[in-house]
């Protein structure tokens, strides 16, 4: 859509542009790393960008290791990085002149003085793009992480990636898909020529709201599907889990987020993304733990702890996650909650004693489809009452006209005669 293709090599013809772009993604993780390595190959094959990726690394002993060694040890050991990526310890010489920002840090670290630092050493009216996995909390509603850049950014644009992708598996080039979202058709092409590759296919969607609450609502639905391995239950089960898991991240987006596209959760950063999680990372894995723990009869175990034994330095943010998704619908009452059995299932299963078993006990959906099994011309969208009330009134208003037009039949001669007057008073 975005890219012109070449009608006889069905290769990505260049887009003629006068300026040269310069990259710098900030965040030296897994992700950020392999997204680094990804990007250097496009930046050293077209002409409107300059060759090297600056990545800035909060830790200056690794920064020096990227270099030296070309691999980042620590976070993404066994994958050779290409010379073009030049990791930068001064988050302010990575920044300098930067035309185009990625932010890969997770939100856990996400803070103002990365924003302030981009303003100040980016170049003005840079192009920032989100690939931060999460959600802020604000008087009891979720608040986009982006719309908080956006702000601290003094109005940038920033646009989203999110998808099906493990960091290992992006690194080595096995096919996988991402999905772009962005606010502007003038940011697509842009970002779409710094991300896609033949391996690595990148959808561009107008919905950056609904591609970024995916990516932050999938890890509740990975906790689940590591509550059934724990449990020991087949394929049939983590499917339903997954399928309902997916239905309450559309439910939960459409609660908050009432114009966010439905067909956005069938793109890579949607049903891929949730089916991924389900079946592996940190999430899936430190929930199987749990859910073993407490099937055997032993105690359930500390969060805190499991993540320590079993990720060591990385962290698991989708516990804190589902808190806060809990504390936004427990805010909207109890009838708002009963719409969310899985998510409510989860979060009693991990914070307030209730068996892994739970998790797949969960109420029948009759009463969920009594609404979709109504017959309505007009659907049910938020449209559904202003639409009916646009044509009964456009309805009155041709039945009026027809009347004036009609000759009176005897019973419509009745019905508009005056009144009959009063009846004299009695004599006195």
């Amino acid at each position: 859509f975005f890219l012109q293709m070449s009608s006889s090599s069905g290769t990505f013809m260049p887009i003629n542009s006068k300026l040269v772009h310069r990259v710098c993604v900030v965040g030296g993780g897994s992700w950020g790393t392999a997204v680094a390595k990804l990007v250097s190959e496009n930046t050293e094959r077209w002409p409107e960008f300059e060759p090297l990726v600056k990545l800035w690394v909060h830790d200056a002993a690794l920064a020096a290791t990227i270099n030296e060694q070309h691999e980042n040890t620590k976070y993404l050991p066994g994958v050779k990085m290409p010379d073009a990526v030049v990791a930068e310890a001064d988050l302010s010489a990575a920044l300098s002149l930067a035309t185009l920002v990625i932010i890969a840090v997770p939100h856990e670290f996400l803070h103002g003085e990365i924003f302030r630092k981009i303003l100040v050493g980016g170049a003005a009216n840079c192009r920032v793009c989100s690939l931060v996995k999460g959600l802020d909390v604000v008087d009891g509603r979720p608040a986009l992480v982006t719309e908080r850049m956006r702000r601290d950014l003094l109005g940038l644009d920033v646009s989203v990636l999110m998808g099906a992708n493990i960091a290992a598996e992006v690194a080595a080039g096995s096919f996988c898909e991402a999905t772009l979202g962005v606010r502007t058709a003038e940011d697509g092409p842009v970002w779409q020529r710094v991300f896609n590759r033949p391996w690595f296919r990148v959808n561009v969607v107008m919905d950056a709201t609904g591609v970024e609450l995916c990516a932050a609502l999938k890890p509740i639905v990975a906790i689940g599907g590591g509550f059934c391995d724990g449990l020991g239950c087949g394929a049939n089960t983590k499917a339903a889990i997954v399928r309902v898991g997916l239905e309450e991240m559309r439910r939960f987006s459409k609660l908050f987020f009432p114009h966010v596209r439905t067909a956005t959760f069938f793109e890579a950063c949607g049903v891929a993304e949730v089916v991924v999680s389900a079946y592996s990372g940190r999430t899936r894995r430190c929930a199987e733990a749990f859910a073993r723990e407490v099937a055997a009869g032993g105690p359930a175990p500390n969060w805190a702890a499991l993540e320590l034994e079993l990720l060591g330095d990385q962290k698991l943010p989708a516990m804190h996650r589902l808190r806060e998704v809990m504390e936004c619908v427990r805010a909207q009452g109890p009838r708002a909650q009963a719409r969310f059995p899985l998510f409510s299932a989860i979060h009693a299963i991990a914070f307030h004693g209730a068996p892994p078993s739970r998790v797949l006990k969960l109420p029948e959906r009759v009463a969920w489809r009594q609404r979709t099994l109504r017959p309505s011309l007009l659907g049910d969208g938020p449209l559904a009452v202003p639409l009916l009330l646009l044509v009964a009134a456009v309805g009155g208003f041709v039945l009026a006209v027809a009347l004036s037009h009609a000759a009176p039949g005897p019973l419509l001669q009745q019905l508009l005669a005056p009144p009959p007057p009063p009846p004299p008073p009695p004599p006195p």
